[in-house]
């Protein structure tokens, strides 16, 4: 979706320069066309640029999918290398507790919607906590 997204955006970006470059050029847009020919060209220039950029941008962030899960299963996650969740369904609910050496903490704070199936769990962490994520890292799902 998030590449659909960055495709249909960058296309867009790029027809319009077009647009405005083709119609500088030919005298639509009398507020451009004082503009010199150098600059009308590089807003022409502009627009084959910006496609590849948008796209290798998408690229480069892009996220693996989350490994398939059974719904009733416990779920052990790393968030980025700086700790680790295990995540329990209790009572129709998702509840987690941070792992420390020698300690099991509940986590009272983190609310994981119901809702959620176990594979989605992982994407749900990495969209709450993608500010402490630093570059190639992930939420990952480790094996229980």
């Amino acid at each position: 979706m998030k590449k659909a997204l960055i495709a249909v955006s960058a296309v867009l970006v790029a027809a319009l320069l077009l647009y405005m470059t083709t119609n500088v050029v030919s005298g639509t847009f009398t507020y451009l066309q004082a503009l010199p020919a150098t600059t009308r060209h590089l807003i022409g220039s502009c627009a084959v640029l910006v496609v590849p950029i948008i796209l290798l941008i998408g690229a480069l962030t892009k996220k693996r999918p989350a490994e398939r899960l059974p719904s009733n299963r416990d779920i052990r996650v790393d968030v980025y290398g700086r700790f680790q969740l295990d995540i329990a369904r209790e009572n129709e609910r998702w509840v987690a507790y941070r792992l420390e050496p020698g300690k099991r903490i509940r986590l009272t704070e983190l609310a994981i919607p119901s809702s959620l199936e176990a594979d989605e769990i992982a994407q749900f962490l990495d969209d709450l906590y993608h500010e402490m994520s630093g570059p190639g890292q992930s939420v990952r799902v480790l094996p229980n």
